[in-house]
């Protein structure tokens, strides 16, 4: 997803629309473990450049799948990403508005959406679909299902719920 700059010069301050299909490296994502496969994406946006402030913005939409593994079963399961970005390019020096400097003729956006995807890979995701393990005297169960047991009471504590502290 590289432009050249020249390409990008639009004239009376317009915006240029662009719709890219970007097919991530497998081998960029390496050291994400729970990171298993990814489709391409599909990347609608536009270019934009303020003459007055020289930045160039770019706004666009990111969508597609990701497999990723279940966070209690380690099954693989897909998962969607659909991510709104706004980037701005600067080109004499970084200051407040600008989060890339531009360095040569061209604005790779590659690596910029490579760290929205991983930005956006929960730490923890379970489909609802997952049968969760259990054994002979154990199992695995939800929060929602663990909230459900009845709490015990420590019987050395029991009779701290007798006293009526309001009533003094």
């Amino acid at each position: 997803m590289k432009w050249l700059l020249s390409d990008l010069a639009v004239d009376n301050n317009q915006k240029m629309f662009y719709q890219e299909e970007f097919q991530p490296d497998i081998k960029d994502f390496e050291t994400i473990k729970r990171l298993k496969a990814i489709d391409s994406f599909n990347i609608n946006g536009y270019w934009y450049y303020d003459d007055i402030s020289d930045h160039l913005y770019t706004e666009f939409n990111l969508s597609g799948n990701i497999v990723i593994a279940d966070s209690i079963t380690l099954e693989n399961i897909d998962y969607h990403i659909d991510v709104d970005s706004k980037e701005v390019f600067g080109f004499d020096q970084l200051d407040d508005v600008s989060d890339y400097l531009v360095k040569g003729d061209s604005i790779d956006l590659s690596p910029i959406i490579n760290q929205i995807i991983v930005a956006s890979i929960p730490f923890k995701f379970t489909s609802e679909e997952t049968v969760y393990p259990k054994g002979e005297s154990w199992e695995v169960i939800t929060e929602a299902d663990f909230n459900k047991e009845p709490k015990a009471v420590n019987p050395q504590m029991a009779k701290l719920l007798e006293i009526d502290i309001e009533g003094e």
